[in-house]
This record gives structure tokens, sequence and C-alpha cells, in this order.
């Protein structure tokens, strides 16, 4: 019987901390625009303290990262332009035009 309430309590521990990290994260989403046209298929990344997110928008400039913690404050970058962002337990909408051009591209939220 001491066995069996061992598993039980591995497995519920295992459990509660696999569920715990799903629900810690954090995701944000939306699309990028360079001059009303989707950005498609470019790098992006989300760099927060601690811990940087890759991704890539798909052909309809849409993209969606995932990381840490709710409560932090990153930044997120597309093709050499970066905006702040906050992290919220919900998952929130950022939508971006890419604006300007040359070596200081910068992106604005719409």
């Amino acid at each position: 019987m001491a066995r069996w309430t061992m598993t039980v309590t591995v497995a519920a521990i295992a459990f509660v901390l696999a569920v715990s990290g799903q629900v810690a994260a954090a995701t944000i989403y939306g699309t990028i625009q360079a001059g009303n046209e989707p950005v498609g298929n470019a790098p992006v990344s989300l760099a927060c303290p601690g811990e940087t997110r890759p991704g890539t928008t798909d052909v309809r400039g849409t993209y969606r990262l995932t990381v840490g913690r709710p409560g932090q404050r990153c930044t997120f970058q597309v093709r050499g332009a970066s905006a702040p962002v906050i992290l919220y337990e919900e998952p929130t909408r950022y939508d971006f035009e890419i604006a300007g051009g040359g070596d200081q591209p910068r992106l604005i939220r719409r």
C-alpha cells in the first residue's frame, strides 16, 4: 500500500508542475505589416529578462509567441525594428506596422 501511495503522490506532483508551467506562460500574437502589405515569412523574436523566444510570421504576416510568465516587460523585434510589449495572463494581441526604412526602421502599434 505504501508504494501505491508514493506512486500516486509522485504522479500528482508531476501533474501539478506540468499544469503550472502551462498556466505561468504568457502569449502575444498579431500581425506585422509594411506599407499596408503583410510581412510574411519574417523572423521575429520576443526578448524578456532571462529568455528570448524566436519565431517566424506566416505568409499573412501573423505571428504567435509564448514565453516566461505574465507581468514582464519584453521587447518584440522584427526586421531591425523593435517595440516594448507587456505580457499578461491572457493572450494579448499586438499588431504592428513597420515604418521608416534604411538603418532606423521602427514599429508602430496599430
